[in-house]
C-alpha cells in the first residue's frame, strides 16, 4: 500500500529540497513518487516544484490528482506519495 507523507516547517527549513532528493532516492531504486502541490501554490511555475538550490521536478496539483483517483480509482504509485505543502499568504 501506498504511504502519504507530509513536509513542513520553517520557510528556509530546506522543505522543498528535502522532497526532491527522497524522490531522487525512490526514483533510483525503481520506485515512483507523486509530488503534490496545492494549486494556490505559484512561486515555481505550475505543475513544478523548484528548491533554492537549483532541484527541480514536475508536480501534480492536488485537486487533479484526487479527481483522477475518484475517477480511475487508485493507481499504483510504488511505496510512497508524497505531498509537498508550502505556507500560502493569505
Amino acid at each position: 500500500m501506498a504511504k502519504l507523507y507530509f513536509r513542513y516547517g520553517a520557510m528556509g527549513s530546506s522543505k522543498s529540497a528535502n522532497i526532491l532528493m527522497v524522490r531522487y532516492n525512490y526514483e533510483e531504486r525503481g520506485q515512483y513518487a507523486v509530488l503534490l502541490k496545492p494549486r494556490t501554490d505559484n512561486r515555481d511555475g505550475e505543475h513544478e516544484i523548484k528548491s533554492r538550490i537549483g532541484l527541480e521536478a514536475p508536480a501534480e496539483y492536488v485537486d487533479e490528482f484526487l479527481k483522477e483517483i475518484r475517477r480511475h480509482g487508485v493507481r499504483t504509485a510504488g511505496n510512497t506519495g508524497i505531498m509537498e505543502r508550502k505556507w500560502m499568504r493569505s
